[in-house]
């Protein structure tokens, strides 16, 4: 799965993560108006949805650093 996020390119996945934490959160949010869901599940959605977007904004910040080093 690592290999797969690597392959995206780094303003992508940049973007990929920050807008799984935006909406993902708002989309959560809006879907427990409509069926109300569990505190415990709602938490462990969020938490995966973040360790997701998490991921991605950490392979793109790689991409960065490794494409400085070389310059």
């Amino acid at each position: 799965m690592i290999n797969k996020i690597n392959a995206i390119p780094e303003r992508i996945a940049l973007l990929l993560g920050i807008g799984l934490i935006l909406f993902g959160s708002l989309f959560l949010f809006l879907f427990d108006l409509m069926i109300p869901l569990p505190i415990w599940l709602k938490i462990w959605i969020e938490g995966a949805i973040c360790f997701i977007a998490i991921l991605f904004i950490l392979s793109a910040a790689d991409k960065r650093h490794r494409s400085q080093k070389k310059d």
